[in-house]
């Protein structure tokens, strides 16, 4: 709708409403907080700090921030219910 109404987004409006639908994705699930830091995607819930199969914290692969919130969200919407 945004896009009808003022044309192309600039790429900082598109990152801002990226990290948006995430922080409204995480608190609907109960996040207590969501970092992305030093290559790693720390998600703390109120059952604690969220690992994976293996036990391990998340790595981040991508070098960029929208990138990386398109990551956590598909942690998000994967694993934490």
């Amino acid at each position: 709708e945004l896009r009808d109404r003022f044309g192309e987004l600039p790429e900082i409006v598109k990152d801002l409403l990226d990290y948006n639908s995430m922080a409204i994705v995480a608190n609907k699930k109960h996040v207590i907080s969501l970092t992305i830091a030093n290559g790693k995607i720390l998600v703390e819930t109120p059952r604690g700090l969220f690992r994976d199969r293996n036990s391990q914290i998340p790595t981040s692969v991508a070098r960029d921030g929208r990138a990386q919130i398109t990551e956590a969200m598909a942690i998000l919407n994967r694993y934490i219910f």
